[in-house]
This record gives C-alpha cells, sequence and structure tokens, in this order.
C-alpha cells in the first residue's frame, strides 16, 4: 500500500496504518527479511466478509424469551416518545404545570430555552437586516 501513497499524503497514510492497529482491524507482522507488513484482523475479516454477502445486514442470533418478553412494542415505544415530547413542549411553555409529570432537570430546560431565545433573536435580526 505505500508504494500507492503519494509523498505529500505519508504521514497521513502511516497515522491511519496505527489507527487501524489501534482498532485492531490491521495486525503487524514481520517476515523472514524484518520487512513489516499488515493483515486483516481475522474476524474482523470474517465480519466484514459476512457484511458484504448478507447486503450490509448481519444476520442475529436470536434473542432468548426472557428478554423480548420484557420488551416494548414498537407501538408502545412511540407511544412513550410522543408522551415525553408532549411533556417537553408543555414545560416549554409552562414549567409549573408539567414539573412533577417530566423527569427533565431545571437547568436542561433553561439551556434549552435560551438557545431558543438566542436563536429566534438572531432569525428576528437577521429579518430586519441587522446584525
Amino acid at each position: 500500500m505505500e508504494e500507492w501513497v503519494l509523498a505529500d499524503g505519508f504521514s497521513k497514510h502511516r497515522v491511519a496504518i496505527d489507527r487501524l492497529i489501534q482498532l485492531r482491524v490491521f495486525t503487524e507482522t514481520s517476515d523472514r527479511k524484518k520487512e513489516t507488513s499488515y493483515r486483516l484482523n481475522p474476524t474482523f475479516q470474517t465480519n466484514l466478509q459476512k457484511h458484504l454477502i448478507y447486503g450490509g445486514v448481519l444476520p442475529r442470533e436470536p434473542m432468548p424469551s426472557n428478554i423480548t418478553v420484557r420488551l416494548p412494542s414498537l407501538d408502545d415505544l412511540e407511544a412513550y416518545a410522543l408522551g415525553q415530547w408532549e411533556c417537553f413542549l408543555l414545560q416549554l411553555i409552562s414549567s409549573t404545570q408539567t414539573e412533577k409529570l417530566t423527569n427533565f432537570s431545571s437547568s436542561m430546560m433553561k439551556v434549552f430555552q435560551r438557545g431558543l431565545l438566542t436563536q429566534s433573536l438572531w432569525i428576528q435580526m437577521h429579518n430586519f437586516g441587522t446584525s
């Protein structure tokens, strides 16, 4: 691979190789001539082959039934997310009404409100031609 690298890109190439070694994608080997070569990690290679064969979707092992019984359905997740979003919006409008219903920290709400105010002020100033 080093033969393909242009002179000005050699340091970036070395950094990339070192990072792939750190991530254990490559393994470093030395031959009899003490030349360094790289191989794909066998586990990574096997999973990459599976990924390519199955079109990006790896086959999954079935989950044990004692876990799947406890998982919420998609409808349950959607209802929960919608409820949380509604509480969040209500708390933005009036924090005293929904304070008991949500787990949102007051500091998080203040940061979000400040962000909205800052954004709306910037939009207003931009629309009026001032900055």
